[in-house]
């Protein structure tokens, strides 16, 4: 028998209707609740959007923030 992959493993699985091998995971689709959620279906989920920005520069090179006088 060949090498298997997890990937293969899964198309098998598929393709022989042992799909009950095969996890489904559930996750929260953060970006549309983000997007397309009421304040009351924010509500009813248990949930609030928060959002901040924050902005900063950082320099290429260490010496170039030091001034020189030049007399």
């Amino acid at each position: 028998m060949a090498k298997a992959t997890w990937d293969k493993v899964i198309a098998n699985a598929k393709r022989n209707s042992l799909v009950q091998f095969i996890r489904k995971v559930e996750e929260v689709d953060k970006d549309r609740v983000k997007a397309e959620a009421s304040p009351e279906e924010l509500e009813a989920l248990g949930c609030k959007v928060t959002q901040s920005e924050s902005f900063f520069v950082k320099a290429k090179d260490p010496g170039a923030a030091k001034v020189q006088k030049v007399a």
